[in-house]
């Protein structure tokens, strides 16, 4: 089913970027392409949060492949930033990424990690208000690599943030804004970390922002001998 829902995005994504490719367009065009492209990976991300989600309310967690490999982290978080920059933009949020430039390498399934990235970023964008921002940020510690989302939006209360994890959970001042969601892009981040061996927590203050931070095993590095 899944399959089938991304399906009808895939020609749309090429002709995109057939267009984009071809004679360089006009400022304006160009910049409603990026918002196309921006829009068909936000609901890219939500069948695939539907997918997970079915298949662990189904107990099909065998079905949920967590394939495992070293991975570069910092070239996942710059991949999901260039897909999610032109959609921060539209709301007059900066997003970035603060990196010692050094690179990290974790030992994970890539395209889930990306996964949990994507939904803490669009999350961070829909509840953060024109003139804010979000930032991504790296750390490495005691064999882990840490990876913070912190954004300056509506936050979450303390009572509430025990909660936030839960699927089809939304906090009440996040219910008041009347953006859309349903609640899943959390707890599903929650279950691809902890599968990993990690664990994700929340630092908020209700009108000051979040802070979401997760981590992951550090890929063992082989000494070669020569």
């Amino acid at each position: 089913l899944a399959h089938e829902l991304k399906s009808p995005l895939a020609p749309i994504q090429m002709l995109v970027s057939g267009l984009e490719n071809r004679i360089p367009p006009e400022p304006k065009v160009k910049e409603a392409l990026k918002v196309i492209n921006y829009e068909i990976e936000r609901y890219k991300n939500m069948i695939n949060n539907l997918y997970l989600m079915t298949n662990l309310e189904l107990s099909r967690i065998e079905s949920i492949k967590v394939i495992k490999s070293p991975v570069v982290l910092n070239n996942i978080i710059n991949d999901v930033i260039i897909l999610f920059q032109k959609g921060a933009e539209q709301k007059g949020i900066k997003l970035a990424y603060q990196s010692n430039n050094e690179n990290i390498v974790v030992l994970a399934d890539g395209n889930l990690i990306k996964q949990v990235l994507i939904n803490l970023i669009v999350n961070g964008i829909k509840y953060t208000d024109s003139g804010g921002s979000i930032n991504v940020e790296t750390s490495r510690s005691n064999g882990q690599a840490y990876v913070s989302v912190s954004d300056t939006g509506k936050g979450i209360s303390s009572k509430e943030q025990r909660f936030i994890f839960e699927k089809f959970y939304r906090a009440e001042n996040i219910e008041q804004t009347g953006e859309g969601g349903a609640g899943l892009g959390l707890s599903i981040s929650k279950f691809i970390v902890e599968a990993h061996g990690g664990k994700i927590s929340v630092e908020s203050r209700i009108g000051k922002g979040s802070k979401f931070t997760f981590f992951l095993p550090i890929a063992e590095q082989k000494n070669e001998q020569t």
